[in-house]
């Protein structure tokens, strides 16, 4: 692995540590799991108020089992196409778009997006969800549903789901407007290095959500080749997810890492390609900027050329990331109009001809 993408991830895995706080592996090896709220030493509010999901205090034992791998400003919206292909098998790669509350759909899918990632409260109830759905529904979008706070956590040796969460599952599973349950976010990091989930772990996940539905899941994997670099526990694997996110962020305060941000995107794809050749991969694009962590919005030309080369390498779907967030982010893409027709060029020229 190149030194320049080494380089990157450290300084990426550096910034969620300073966020994060520490998480310390124990002494005898095995690796707590870093949970919780504030009023705990060593501990951060849930994601994504904090840089990662929490459920509980939780220690993975090890060894775990060897993995055998299986191969909004006002502005005027764009016109709305005539019809927007539903991003299904016959319909990829997709066009999405990552966090877009309910006011926004509408502007959101004059922009071409036909997928969006939204949160589902865990006080909902099911036709609370229902409704939700019904109106991404109502502007030809799909959603990626995450249930938040999740309902499933990991005691060392089983996954737990509970009852509110499997009645998620089953709600949204029938619904035409849902793409997938959203799974797991950054599962081999997790806050710090070595607290994550093992691929098969995830495995495990994956098969208790499709024992409640048979419904797609998405996981925001990240960085698919450097962590199957690390060694066969968190190798890439084919039953972590059906729809897998991965990303390099390359719009930096000192200039645009292009050449970086395409090492990565072709490591990962080959990798998952070779390792996990029924998932399909999403990449997320940039469209946001952190001042702690050195990150800025990118010019129209920037987000174009991204767009272009995502498409170019063979991605089942790519999504902005995000449209609007909270105060992890110090801008994002909602907050740029002037960027809007570039958004809407891209479904154009990148998405719809290589349908």
């Amino acid at each position: 692995m190149k030194r320049g993408f080494l380089s990157a991830k450290v300084v990426v895995l550096a910034a969620l540590t300073a966020v994060a706080g520490l998480c310390v592996a124990s002494a005898t090896g095995d690796r707590p799991h870093v949970t919780g709220d504030t009023s705990s030493p060593g501990t951060c509010t849930p994601w994504p108020e904090c840089t990662y999901p929490p459920t509980v205090w939780h220690t993975i034992p090890a060894p775990t089992p060897t993995l055998t791998p299986t191969g909004t400003p006002a502005v005027t919206p764009a016109p709305t196409p005539t019809a927007i292909p539903k991003p299904n098998g016959d319909n990829l790669p997709f066009y999405g778009m990552d966090t877009v509350f309910a006011e926004d759909l509408p502007l959101v899918a004059s922009l071409g997006a036909e997928v969006v990632a939204q949160k589902f409260s865990y006080s909902g109830t099911p036709m609370n969800w229902l409704d939700q759905l019904d109106e991404a529904q109502a502007h030809d979008l799909q959603v990626i549903a995450w249930l938040w706070p999740q309902g499933w956590q990991w005691d060392g040796t089983t996954w737990h789901i509970d009852h509110r969460a499997r009645s998620f599952v089953q709600t949204v599973a029938g619904h035409p407007a849902t793409f997938a349950v959203f799974a797991l976010h950054e599962p081999y990091w997790q806050g710090c290095w070595g607290c994550g989930y093992t691929t098969y772990e995830q495995q495990l996940l994956y098969d208790a959500i499709k024992a409640i539905a048979d419904v797609p899941i998405y996981s925001a994997v990240d960085s698919i080749a450097f962590w199957t670099a690390q060694g066969e526990e968190t190798a890439f694997a084919d039953g972590v997810c059906d729809y897998c996110g991965t990303w390099y962020h390359p719009f930096r305060t000192d200039g645009y890492k292009r050449e970086e941000f395409l090492e990565q995107l072709y490591a990962d794809l080959a990798v998952a390609r070779e390792r996990g050749p029924k998932s399909k991969i999403v990449w997320a694009m940039q469209a946001f900027a952190q001042d702690q962590g050195g990150f800025r919005m990118p010019t129209s030309a920037e987000m174009y050329d991204l767009a272009g080369e995502v498409y170019a390498a063979g991605v089942d779907g790519a999504m902005w990331h995000p449209w609007t967030f909270n105060s992890l982010y110090d801008d994002f893409l909602s907050n740029h109009p002037e960027l809007y027709d570039t958004v809407r060029q891209v479904y154009e020229d990148h998405v719809l001809p290589r349908r």
